[in-house]
């Protein structure tokens, strides 16, 4: 099938198309051994399609006769629309991020026409849907053939021209949105696919030929060798557009990508509009912007990802660090920036504000702190002249037993309890307020503590009337000390608003995990509106104005029982008077 050249131009498209099948699997070789990047199949399908053109036309015009010229230009065909097809699949994944391999569907469906035209070119004879006729161009041996198209071969040029336009489109816009490095690699492919289309027009429209034949494959040359030149000097598919440029457009936060040589290779427009920045960031190398470089120097520095807060000009930044791994390697870093000022001077301005409340806080501390030395001596000075007016007391009851003598000294002892009450309010007030109160739990029976109560206090009324039933023994874990001044202020509180003649009674229960202490009056009740305000420091209701008291003592039961994480209410008695129920856990919790 081979015959002896007839001219030595022949040997020129040969020397050239041998040249280019022995590039191009070099090519394939550096795309297969990169990490894998968007449309990294079609890319590698399409190389081989090329290497097929081109050695079916390599040999088209190395043989010399007719008919041998005819065969392998109908082989080519297969080359011919594979290269096309793989070559519109390529640039539609790289510039959209498709890193998936082609499903079985879609090789099937994008195989169909390559394979259906190469199989009806090689039964062309039969139907001449290809090539209607073939006659040599002169008379010489190896002459080139001039081929009258028929109906298919329209279509097929067709197809291959559609997708060579539909990747124009892509590549133009890609190119358009993008900027900096991007923008060379849509050039690139945009000049790789440049000279394929230009020589086919040229050759269908009869305007340019080498030597008489097709130039198409002849321009896979220049192909391969811009591809070459963009994966060796420019890293191509290194950091790859993963349909990228409308969300950083569109962002208002500012986004650096660094690559792993410190050069800068993308910056969105709220970047390039940082302050002191240069008019174009992207191409440059960090260093080359002393500003960016001296605010992100700690955050390279810092072996870990995070957040860290930058200066840059007025303006306070948080910048978010993020490494950019592609399948295990790392190629670059992300930088997030968002401006903080605001927050910054809000943080300020509560910084400020906090050292003045702490400065408030220490002087009431030390307010309160003289408040309790004041308390303390002042208790101390009060109970030493109590304590002489209650034993004269006691003498003059011993010495003088007539009945107006005994009124009158009882009326000095009821006083003297006022007084010691009063004190014993005051200085429990102060503890409570303390950080030095230590409550002790310990299982209490509350029932001989109501008791114990209950003797005090009739005692102290002149043997007033307190009902209680102690025949249920109820105990709990509680601080009996301050208990007892509970039970003992309500018990005062209801001797205190009651009538002389009337019973105060008490009782005492545990039910479901608590337990109830009940203290009722016969007195005239409370107001339900200020039900509320009788437990508040120093509250004394205006219809008792009368009656002798500090307004502490509800004050000091509400707080006891707060600690102890129980409750008080109030209720009205039926058939008038009050009810004071306090409730407790039974076990104490020791969470705040």
């Amino acid at each position: 099938m081979f015959d002896q050249p007839a001219s030595w131009e022949i040997y020129l498209p040969l020397i050239v198309l041998i040249w280019g099948a022995l590039g191009v699997p070099v090519i394939f070789y550096y795309a297969w051994r990169l990490p894998a990047f968007p449309g990294q199949s079609a890319f590698l399908f399409m190389v081989p399609s090329a290497v097929w053109w081109s050695v079916a036309s390599a040999i088209e015009n190395i043989v010399s006769t007719p008919h041998a010229k005819m065969f392998w230009a109908e082989m080519s065909w297969l080359g011919v629309l594979a290269t096309p097809t793989c070559w519109g699949v390529f640039v539609w994944a790289y510039i959209y991020g498709k890193t998936e391999k082609l499903s079985k569907f879609w090789l099937v469906t994008l195989s169909i026409m390559p394979v259906a035209t190469w199989i009806i070119a090689l039964t062309n004879q039969y139907h001449h849907l290809i090539y209607v006729s073939a006659m040599p161009i002169h008379e010489l041996p190896g002459a080139p053939l001039h081929y009258v198209h028929g109906y298919w071969y329209d279509l097929a040029t067709a197809y291959a021209y559609l997708y060579l336009a539909a990747t124009v489109v892509l590549i133009l816009r890609a190119g358009w949105e993008t900027t900096g490095i991007y923008r060379r690699h849509y050039l690139g492919l945009f000049l790789a696919m440049l000279g394929p289309w230009l020589f086919n027009i040229g050759y269908q429209t009869g305007r340019f030929s080498i030597v008489g034949v097709d130039p198409t494959p002849y321009s896979f040359i220049v192909t391969a060798s811009i591809f070459f030149w963009l994966i060796q000097r420019n890293q191509l598919f290194s950091l790859v557009p993963v349909a990228r440029s409308k969300l950083l457009s569109t962002m208002s936060d500012p986004i650096l990508v660094i690559d792993g040589r410190g050069m800068i290779v993308e910056a969105n427009p709220a970047a390039m509009a940082l302050p002191d920045m240069p008019s174009s960031l992207v191409g440059m190398a960090l260093a080359d912007v002393p500003t960016l470089a001296a605010a992100l120097r700690g955050s390279l520095e810092d072996s870990a990802y995070g957040a860290d807060d930058v200066v840059l000009g007025r303006q306070y930044f948080e910048v978010r660090r993020a490494p950019l791994v592609y399948l295990g390697r790392e190629v670059g870093q992300l930088f997030v920036f968002r401006e903080i000022t605001r927050r910054r001077a809000i943080e300020d301005e509560l910084r400020h504000a906090r050292q003045r409340a702490e400065r408030s806080l220490e002087a009431q501390r030390q307010v309160m702190r003289e408040q309790r030395n004041f308390l303390s001596m002042v208790g101390h000075e009060f109970r030493t002249p109590l304590s002489i007016i209650g034993s004269a007391a006691q003498v003059l009851a011993m010495d003088d037993k007539s009945p107006e003598t005994t009124r009158e000294l009882a009326k000095i002892t009821r006083a003297i309890h006022r007084m010691v009450d009063l004190i014993d309010s005051c200085l429990a007030d102060d503890r409570l307020e303390s950080a030095a109160l230590l409550f002790r739990p310990r299982i209490v029976n509350l029932t001989e503590l109501i008791a114990e109560a209950c003797l005090d206090r009739r005692a102290a009324s002149e043997n007033r009337e307190l009902l209680f039933d102690g025949s249920v023994p109820v105990t709990v874990e509680c601080d009996g000390t301050t208990i007892s001044v509970v039970v003992a202020n309500l018990i005062d509180n209801a001797l205190k608003y009651s009538p002389a003649d009337k019973p105060v009674e008490i009782a005492v229960s545990s039910e479901s995990g608590m337990a109830t202490i009940e203290v009722s009056d016969r007195g005239p009740g409370i107001d339900p509106a200020e039900r509320r305000e009788i437990f508040e420091k120093f509250y004394r209701s205006s219809r008792f104005d009368h009656v002798p008291g500090a307004g502490l003592g509800l004050y000091l039961v509400g707080r006891i029982v707060e600690l102890h994480h129980g409750r008080i209410e109030v209720a009205e008695r039926p058939g008038g008077g009050s009810r004071f129920i306090v409730s407790l856990p039974v076990r104490h919790s020791r969470n705040p």
